[in-house]
């Protein structure tokens, strides 16, 4: 069960004031995806991570958070200004990517990396095949950024699944078999065995936790 509750939220950037629905609780039923991708009723409630100001469209995990470096000029960018205006994306989607834009913008490539996930995530679910893997590229390139100044596992790990995903299936393969090396955790060891596996066979689908052996 996920229960919700909404508090009023004053936007760092503009002052605007406005109701967003928080998340009280959830549950998970099932394995998340090997991209992290938290099955239900989780999963339904990834959408309410990021809010979106209505009024000038500073989004972020909290609007009134203030992103380093971000101000009114960032957002009235024409980077931003062409996403903002872009009617093809709908506002769910549209707050994911303009957060991960203004944490790429920070340099903070980690959170930038996992909202991107999130834009392809939504994207997926709407079977929007380009559009989900060109989100995933975004992520893999904030990912590669983030992993040049660190040596974290699980992010290498995820990279592979998005190379895999992205049908990089070689790329992947040496990824994996370079961070088998390092690796100690046996989980994460039975995930990058089995990625090679669905590299050789060349599978790009969607695979979760269960599957793993």
């Amino acid at each position: 069960m996920t229960t919700f509750f909404s508090l009023d939220f004053t936007c760092a950037i503009c002052g605007h004031t406005e109701k967003f629905n928080c998340i009280g609780s959830t549950s998970i039923f099932g394995y998340m995806d090997l991209d992290t991708r938290p099955a239900e009723l989780k999963r339904s409630t990834l959408v309410n991570e990021v809010q979106m100001c209505p009024k000038c469209h500073y989004a972020n995990f909290q609007i009134t958070d203030l992103i380093e470096g971000v101000d009114q000029r960032v957002l009235a960018s024409d980077r931003l200004q062409t996403i903002i205006k872009d009617n093809s994306i709908s506002d769910n989607i549209k707050k994911f990517i303009i957060a991960a834009t203004l944490y790429e913008l920070s340099n903070n490539y980690h959170d930038a990396a996992y909202l991107y996930l999130n834009a392809a995530w939504l994207y997926d679910d709407l079977n929007d095949i380009e559009n989900s893997q060109k989100y995933r590229k975004f992520s893999i390139g904030m990912l590669k950024q983030y992993l040049e100044t660190n040596n974290d596992h699980h992010s290498r790990c995820l990279l592979v699944d998005l190379l895999r995903r992205t049908n990089s299936f070689d790329e992947a393969i040496t990824e994996a078999k370079n961070l088998l090396i390092e690796v100690k955790d046996d989980l994460l060891k039975s995930i990058l065995n089995y990625q090679i596996e669905l590299c050789i066979d060349k599978d790009n689908k969607c695979h979760n936790l269960e599957e793993v052996k």
